[in-house]
C-alpha cells in the first residue's frame, strides 16, 4: 500500500511540476490574447488579418462584427451630414451614440470570450470563414 501511495504522489508531483504550470499558464494567456485581439478588432477590424490570426473563428467573428460597426458608423455619418438640420442635430448625435454603444458591447463580449451578435447589425456576415 505504501508503494502505491508513493507512486500516486509522484504522479501528482509530475502533473504540477513548474514546466506543467508554465504550459497551463501559456495556454490561458493564449486564450486571453485571442480575446484581446478580438476586442481590438472593434477598433481596427482588420487586425486579426495582420497578426497571423486569420484562421481563428473567434477573432474572425469579431472582426466581422467590427466591420459591420464601421460600415454603420460610415452610413450614419454620411446620411447625417447630407440632411440639413435634422441630420446634423438628430441623426449624427444619436447615431454616433448608438455606434459607440455597439463598440462597447462588442468589446465586452469579446473580452468575455463569447460570440454574441450585436443588436440590429449582428445578423449580417461580410467576412467568410474558410
Amino acid at each position: 500500500m505504501n508503494e502505491e501511495q508513493q507512486e500516486t504522489s509522484e504522479k501528482q508531483e509530475e502533473t504540477t511540476s513548474p514546466d506543467r504550470e508554465n504550459e497551463i499558464l501559456g495556454q490561458e494567456s493564449s486564450d486571453r490574447n485571442t480575446q484581446v485581439i478580438a476586442a481590438m478588432s472593434y477598433v481596427i477590424f482588420f487586425l486579426p488579418f495582420l497578426i497571423e490570426n486569420k484562421k481563428n473563428s473567434f477573432t474572425l467573428y469579431h472582426a466581422n462584427q467590427g466591420l459591420l460597426v464601421l460600415l454603420t458608423a460610415l452610413g450614419v455619418n454620411v446620411i447625417g451630414t447630407f440632411i440639413p438640420f435634422f441630420g446634423w442635430f438628430v441623426i449624427l448625435p444619436l447615431g454616433n451614440i448608438f455606434v459607440f454603444i455597439l463598440v462597447i458591447m462588442g468589446i465586452l463580449t469579446a473580452l468575455k470570450g463569447e460570440k454574441k451578435e450585436l443588436p440590429f447589425i449582428g445578423g449580417f456576415s461580410l467576412l467568410s470563414e474558410k
